[in-house]
């Protein structure tokens, strides 16, 4: 996603050595511990499901926004899924 633009050019740069994305990597621990040490567990849980639904929808608008940017990038040809029953005629 940094590569594409949708995010800050900081979190795609990646460790020389073990080429991992350490940046994010570290801000995400930092920002995890920060929490774990404000909240009781059930209350993390319960944040946790709600985090679920948050990114899913993150993900969804990352979608629409890459599809309506780069429309020829996710064109796709209208296919029937399940072969040549009757019901897709």
């Amino acid at each position: 996603m940094p590569r594409d633009g949708l995010m800050p050019e900081i979190f795609s740069r990646v460790h020389p050595t073990f080429k991992t994305p350490h940046i994010v990597i570290m801000m995400t621990g930092a920002f995890v511990s920060f929490f774990a040490a404000l909240f009781p567990v059930g209350k993390l849980a319960d944040i946790s499901n709600s985090s679920t639904l948050l990114a899913f929808f993150v993900v969804s608008l990352g979608v629409l926004i890459l599809r309506k940017r780069e429309p020829a990038a996710t064109a796709r040809s209208a296919r029937r899924w399940c072969g040549s029953c009757a019901r897709c005629r």
